[in-house]
């Protein structure tokens, strides 16, 4: 039998009847109700059932990790209860009108599972659906010590990339550098002045076709302290860069310790837990895990723009346990601390496939009362807004709809409150696809952030979509109530 556990976009309790972890505060996921769960296959009308049907998935229908499971039922009824097969309780109670819950499964399972909705009126079964699914891993068994000399003989084989066409660029000077010697075929670029990693993206040098990883382990200290990717970045510039697969780290150095200093969140940036050097570790997982995609995967891939955005999932997602846990707030700090996920970040990549890759999470802005100087960020990945009135709430509709799928897939939406919790509401129309986010003026919280408490002044909403087979890397909506010129002071020092 294959263990599951589930999460449900709605309120919803547990099997022992209370309150489920993910059904909001004081939780961790922070999942607002749908007050459109359907998916997007058609009218209403076209497949609403005589009785209590699960709608997706369907027989057959393939799952690596989470099956998002949509359930219809033309007569009322006071809950639906969704089980794994064999298990002798429900995983989820959804009551009305919630249709929508999260199986998650064991990712490096494989077999079968049956999908089981009962729906309850007067305590009395009222309907009955069911749903057998094709499980497969999402995780082969490949480089089981993660080293780079079995990626290089995968690519001899002709069964992974490797690193030809690969550019590394070092931009402090080598001052903290990475050893590309294992990773055969990779151009080295190595900028001899220590601040040239200061402000890349609209370089002559950027705007060339390819796939580019780079560092900088450098900061500003003089008056102490600054990260690159606080004060000097140019973020939209970085954002289209991304889209082109380059991506550049840097240390965060005094800027996430015991207070985060970050206005914004983005996965187009690289920020590492620490100082010099810290990325260094960051940047080894990347490069094994882009070597050691299938040809097939990286070629589309990198056509779409979409290397980082894959590979930045692969490193999240393989820093919890699972995906119930990848949609919380722990799974998603601002700098990224080290991990042991070296070899599963290659195991993930080498489970990627032309036909079976990552979507992307992208968002846009409809409509908002933030002023223009307030609004710090806007691109696809990152909308970050601060305040600087009086106010005391702010509105932002926010659309899904730029978000993409490589293979067509249909896409659920999934808005998750991560921080500020108690100061953020979500409303979601049209299946997910767009949302109203209510923002309270929100105090400095303490969260545990990398195994450590820190504080921070910022209100974090994320976008998650899922194909069917996987959960994308989060696109963000920010709102900042501190200081973002504020320097971090030097005994900001947690780690």
């Amino acid at each position: 039998m294959i263990a599951a556990s589930l999460g449900c976009d709605s309120p919803l309790t547990s099997s022992d009847g209370g309150p489920r972890a993910d059904a909001g505060p004081p939780g961790d996921a922070g999942l607002p109700r749908d007050t459109g769960p359907l998916p997007d296959i058609g009218p209403i009308d076209a497949f609403l059932p005589a009785s209590l049907a699960i709608v997706t998935p369907r027989n057959g229908d393939l799952v690596l990790e989470t099956a998002v499971v949509d359930i219809a039922t033309p007569m009322p009824v006071d809950t639906i209860e969704v089980a794994v097969m064999g298990e002798a309780m429900p995983r989820c109670t959804l009551a009305s009108p919630a249709t929508r819950c999260l199986v998650h499964l064991d990712p490096r399972a494989a077999g079968s599972v049956t999908i089981v909705a009962t729906a309850r009126r007067g305590g009395a079964e009222a309907g009955r659906a069911e749903v057998t699914l094709t499980k497969e891993s999402a995780f082969t068994d490949e480089c089981p010590i993660g080293d780079a000399a079995c990626v290089n003989d995968l690519a001899m084989r002709g069964e992974a990339a490797g690193w030809v066409g690969v550019r590394y660029e070092n931009m402090d000077g080598l001052h903290a550098s990475l050893d590309t010697a294992p990773y055969t075929g990779t151009t080295r670029i190595e900028n001899g002045d220590a601040l040239s990693g200061s402000n890349p993206g609209r370089r002559m040098a950027d705007m060339t076709a390819g796939i580019l990883l780079g560092n900088a382990s450098v900061a500003v200290t003089s008056s102490c302290c600054f990260s690159v990717p606080r004060i000097s970045l140019d973020l939209p510039a970085i954002s289209e860069r991304f889209r082109e697969n380059k991506l550049w780290w840097y240390p965060e150095h005094r800027d996430h310790g015991y207070e985060d200093f970050y206005f914004a969140s983005t996965v187009t940036v690289g920020i590492s837990q620490g100082s010099s050097g810290s990325e260094i570790d960051e940047l080894n997982k990347l490069m094994l895990s882009l070597g050691a995609l299938r040809p097939d995967a990286r070629m589309r891939l990198e056509t779409e723009g979409q290397i980082w955005s894959a590979l930045q999932y692969a490193s999240r997602r393989t820093r919890v346990a699972g995906d119930q846990t990848y949609l919380e707030t722990a799974a998603h700090p601002n700098a990224i601390a080290d991990a042991e996920n070296r070899v599963d970040m290659i195991q993930m990549a080498r489970a990627f496939r032309s036909d079976r890759l990552p979507p992307v999470a992208r968002v846009s802005v409809n409509s908002e009362d933030f002023m223009p100087a307030e609004q710090r960020l806007t691109t696809p990945e990152s909308i970050a807004r601060i305040w600087s009135d009086t106010a005391t709430t702010h509105v932002i509709t926010a659309s899904a709809m730029p978000s993409v799928d490589t293979s067509g897939r249909p896409l659920t939406y999934h808005w998750v409150v991560l921080r500020a919790r108690g100061a953020v509401d979500v409303e979601t129309t049209d299946a997910g696809r767009s949302a109203t986010i209510t923002i309270r003026r929100h105090a400095e919280e303490t969260l545990i952030l990398n195994g450590q408490p820190r504080r921070t002044s910022l209100g974090v909403v994320a976008l998650f979509v899922h194909n069917g087979l996987y959960f994308s890397p989060p696109a963000f909506i920010t709102s900042f109530t501190a200081d973002p010129s504020r320097p971090a002071p030097d005994d900001n020092n947690l780690d």
